[in-house]
């Protein structure tokens, strides 16, 4: 009978420490948190845990942990600063995020660590159709690493000039971009004298270098250049595999900072193609460059 005892009592124990660790391991696994800004479940901001709802962007991305989803359930608008600086999935669920005219720093969303992806929905910067402060940021991939899926992004640029989304790299960190099937850069508000830069890159002039790659599906178009960097800017890498990328009113590709541009596909048109003035590698296999100005004759 005292053996059984034992045997019974081991099982228990057994038992529980599989309980103990299943529990844990639900606990630290992945979850979908959702956003809906007109719930009554977000005050005060629940715990983390599978289906949670909460009323901010913010409370989800600081109860998340790494690799966690974000869903957002509803239209809704943001008037402050949003930073992710965690590995994110980002899923507006076919929704509308506006960035209001509240957002006072230059970026309204920004990614500053992890690896992330934003996805399934459209980002409004109505910024630039009343406040005349030059160049807001959108989206600001810093020091990290963004794939973009499924999403429209567009600036106003009514009353200044504006940026949908840059990527920028600083110190010895690395930054890169990922733009894929779905993606589209857009503007609204040109007139001939304010305009969105598309997609900018800035390198960090030491060894992080900022990347952009651009695949097949996306389509990027802008009153100003349309993938842009700087010359005090350095150590950026940009390929391009698909998609259509447009400037209506400068090159499609202006790059006068140091590093390598590879053009394996699509289609880019501007008023005069690229321009490449920086020092680096050019590659192109594939896809096709057209100029739309004038003709000059030297």
């Amino acid at each position: 009978m005292k053996g059984k005892s034992k045997v019974l009592l081991v099982l228990i124990a057994v038992c529980a420490a599989l309980l103990f660790t299943g529990t844990t391991a639900l606990a630290d696994g992945e979850v979908t948190l959702h956003v809906d800004p007109a719930t009554d479940e977000g005050y005060p901001a629940p715990d983390r845990a599978e289906g949670a709802v909460y009323n901010t962007l913010d409370d989800a991305i600081s109860k998340a942990n790494a690799n966690d989803t974000i869903v957002i359930d509803d239209n809704m608008t943001i008037n402050e600063v949003v930073t992710i600086d965690k590995s994110i999935v980002l899923d507006l669920g076919g929704n509308t995020l506006t960035i209001g005219d509240n957002v006072k720093d230059r970026s309204a969303l920004q990614f500053t660590a992890g690896k992330s992806q934003l996805k399934n929905g459209q980002i409004i910067d109505e910024r630039g159709e009343t406040a005349s402060v030059p160049a807001w940021i959108a989206v600001h991939v810093k020091d990290s690493v963004l794939s973009v899926s499924d999403m429209t992004i567009q600036s106003d640029c009514t009353q200044t000039i504006t940026y949908p989304i840059r990527v920028e790299a600083s110190g010895n960190n690395d930054a890169e971009l990922i733009l894929n099937d779905g993606t589209v850069i857009s503007e609204s508000g040109a007139n001939g004298t304010n305009g969105t830069y598309g997609v900018t890159l800035f390198g960090s002039n030491a060894d992080g270098t900022a990347s952009l790659t651009v695949n097949s599906g996306v389509t990027i178009t802008s009153s100003l250049f349309a993938i842009s960097g700087s010359g005090t800017k350095d150590n950026t890498v940009v390929t391009i595999n698909g998609g259509t990328i447009t400037s209506l009113n400068a090159h499609a590709i202006y790059y006068p900072q140091e590093g390598d541009l590879t053009i394996n596909g699509g289609t880019l048109t501007g008023v005069g193609g690229v321009q490449y003035c920086g020092s680096g590698k050019v590659t192109i296999t594939g896809g096709t460059i057209r100029a739309t100005g004038a003709y000059t004759n030297f």
